[in-house]
């Protein structure tokens, strides 16, 4: 880590899941940090720290040059993640809010622009050991394709030789504490038998223990060698969907989940949710769509090799010491709403 005093850090999205973790482990290396929220957010998460605490808007070009004001390096968590929204949200936020960041970050000669990007960039097929040199030819869902457009303008700056940019792909299954997205509903649905395998859980994701993660992003944040790279970080060991949902129930003390349905029957099921959700432009999200039942009918697995070479990244929390503590967080925050 840097021992540079001037060094100033800017996080986007910085009361996210991701986005707290990571104002943690910068403030835990002495890195100062400016926290960027999207105004109107509750910023519980992060309210704590030693965070100087900015509103701005990435879709709004004039709220940027305060925030980016006095700023070395940006990490650029703020996006739409999501497999259900109309194509103008994933193309206004992640794509054009993306080269709006970028432009301010030059305008204020900041140093080094880290985005996070993700592996739903991939096609979803079989992975073994796939890196980051695997091709960008996801075109399931608008979130896939934005992503993949917002890493072409990442590097389209970083050929201009005026801004250094590192782009991070986190593991398949980030998770950890603090996950009310994921995590939290996974384990809902699994506390209340609702969870189910897609061909029996056979299949294999690589998983981004959040403090690992964050620990990963901030070397390629300051690592001198990370500039123009693209970085996998993810865990050690993939897991399949089964010890996903067995070790799970275990801690939970519930049953473990016992239903399965095959691909082939769930993905008309799919489509059809889907045609229905956009005729009738229903709010919210279809219970199943095409993404979400193939996730878990591949083999997910990227290899983390890169970053351990070129950054010395060593995940240091495995699957099940991860879990254990998830699962301890989302006993607590669970207990707490249900006495509401």
């Amino acid at each position: 880590m840097p021992e540079n005093n001037s060094i100033k850090a800017l996080v986007t999205g910085a009361n996210g899941f991701i986005g707290s973790h990571l104002c943690q482990e910068l403030i835990d290396e002495q890195i100062p940090v400016r926290g960027m929220v999207l105004p109107g957010t509750d910023t519980s998460t992060i309210s704590h720290l030693p965070v100087e605490i900015i509103e701005a808007d990435i879709t709004k070009p004039e709220t940027l040059n305060a925030a980016c004001e006095n700023i070395t390096h940006i990490f650029h968590l703020a996006a739409i993640a999501s497999d259900w929204a109309p194509k103008n949200i994933f193309t206004e936020v992640n794509e054009k809010g993306t080269e709006n960041l970028l432009k301010a970050a030059m305008d204020k000669e900041v140093k080094r622009f880290i985005h996070t990007s993700s592996l739903a960039t991939h096609k979803l097929k079989n992975y073994a050991s796939a890196d980051e040199n695997t091709s960008l030819d996801a075109t399931i869902n608008y979130y896939a394709i934005s992503k993949k457009n917002a890493e072409k303008i990442v590097n389209d700056f970083q050929q201009t030789g005026e801004i250094e940019t590192v782009i991070i792909r986190p593991g398949f299954f980030p998770f950890g504490p603090g996950d009310m997205t994921s995590f939290f509903h996974l384990a809902k649905a699994i506390q209340k038998g609702k969870f189910g395998y897609v061909n029996s859980g056979k299949s294999k994701i690589c998983t981004a223990y959040v403090k690992n993660l964050v620990k990963g992003m901030a070397l390629a944040g300051f690592h001198t060698k990370a500039a123009g790279e693209t970085f996998i970080i993810c865990d050690d060991e993939p897991v399949s969907w089964r010890q996903i949902g067995e070790d799970m129930a275990k801690l939970l003390g519930t049953k473990k989940p016992w239903l399965s349905l095959r691909y082939e029957l769930l993905f008309p099921i799919a489509v059809s949710m889907e045609m229905i959700w956009k005729i009738f432009s229903l709010k919210n999200s279809p219970t199943l769509t095409r993404y979400r039942i193939s996730v878990p009918r591949y083999d997910l697995v990227f290899t983390n090799e890169k970053a351990k070479k070129l950054l010395g990244y060593e995940p240091k929390t495995n699957w099940e010491e991860g879990v254990t503590e998830t699962i301890e967080w989302y006993k607590k925050v669970n207990q707490a709403a249900d006495t509401e």
